[in-house]
């Protein structure tokens, strides 16, 4: 074997490793889990179309039939649909604690980040795009997590 083909050899696998790991590194999480206290009287400004600024609760939920379900944080819409996505799940508080759940302000930075990636929503299913779950506090404490979809619209 020739020194030349060694050193390629070695190359290729340096550069092959170096760009695996890079990859696995910054790859996007596997699930994102986003917290949504349905209880909590908090609100933001608003702007409401017409130029004026309105107070709006900072989480927001509607029921549109027994399937789906609306979640708002901040102006932020997210659809579960029963029939499509993982069934709700229920977790104690204390089992919760491994799980890294993203805050309001966290959500908005998060979804203008995959905004740019994804304009108007993912088209199709995608092993690239996170699973995203609204992680419901409910009044026994416990979590109710429910598989969402990030949807794009306007107001």
């Amino acid at each position: 074997m020739s020194v030349v083909k060694v050193v390629d050899i070695k190359f290729v696998l340096i550069i092959g490793i170096t760009l695996f790991f890079y990859q696995v590194s910054f790859a996007q999480k596997d699930s994102v889990y986003f917290m949504f206290d349905q209880t909590s009287k908090e609100t933001f400004i608003k702007e409401d179309g017409k130029g004026n600024k309105i107070k709006e609760l900072l989480y927001r939920t509607n029921r549109l039939n027994d399937n789906e379900i609306v979640f708002y944080i901040k102006s932020i819409m997210f659809l579960h649909n029963g029939l499509e996505m993982e069934n709700k799940r229920l977790i104690s508080g204390n089992n919760s604690n491994s799980i890294d759940f993203l805050s309001s302000e966290e959500v908005v930075k998060y979804i203008e980040k995959l905004q740019k990636k994804y304009p108007f929503g993912p088209e199709y299913s995608s092993e690239k795009y996170p699973k995203m779950f609204i992680a419901n506090v409910n009044k026994s404490k416990s979590i109710t997590l429910y598989q969402v979809k990030w949807q794009y619209y306007i107001e």
